[in-house]
């Protein structure tokens, strides 16, 4: 089976984001008790480095190995440890999974994604046999086409540009 995953240097700088974190809210914590600091301030960089490599390292976990796992005959969206979706490719397109193209994510019925990104390994195989497979992309507006005045229109009407009420 193929597989497009996030790169190992992603993963590494990850752990290493959380190795960071962890050891910046240690050094706060121990300034907390042993250093001359305010400890208001060692409390704060202690909770918030303490609770962003928490989080961090939950995330990775339950992530797990998430990516895309395929062959001539289906695809497997692996979501999180937990969460598995296994699609024929052609149940695919009638399934409600939205294709965003060259990058972005993949979209599902019940409002979970997963994303696709240019930079995963076996990214460009991935694309090459959903090309042959006859996925089409879902149709995305393209930001550089669109006039700022269409938006405030359609933010905030007609009556915008017009000195508001008399």
């Amino acid at each position: 089976m193929k597989k497009c995953v996030p790169r190992k240097s992603v993963r590494v700088l990850g752990a290493g984001v959380i190795v960071c974190s962890a050891a910046a809210a240690l050094w706060a914590f121990h300034d907390l008790f042993y250093g001359d600091q305010a400890p208001a301030a060692c409390l704060l960089m202690g909770f918030f480095f303490g609770g962003a490599a928490l989080y961090l390292l939950y995330s990775m976990v339950s992530l797990g190995n998430w990516g895309y796992f395929y062959d001539e005959e289906k695809i497997i969206f692996v979501l999180s440890r937990k969460d598995r979706r296994e699609f024929r490719w052609e149940q695919l397109q009638k399934s409600g999974v939205s294709y965003p193209g060259q990058a972005g994510y993949f979209y599902f019925q019940d409002g979970k994604k997963i994303g696709l990104n240019p930079q995963m390994e076996g990214y460009e195989q991935l694309i090459a046999m959903l090309r042959k497979k006859g996925l089409s992309a879902a149709q995305t507006s393209n930001f550089v086409e669109v006039d700022p005045k269409d938006v405030f229109q359609q933010i905030f009407g007609q009556q915008f540009g017009k000195g508001g009420k008399k």
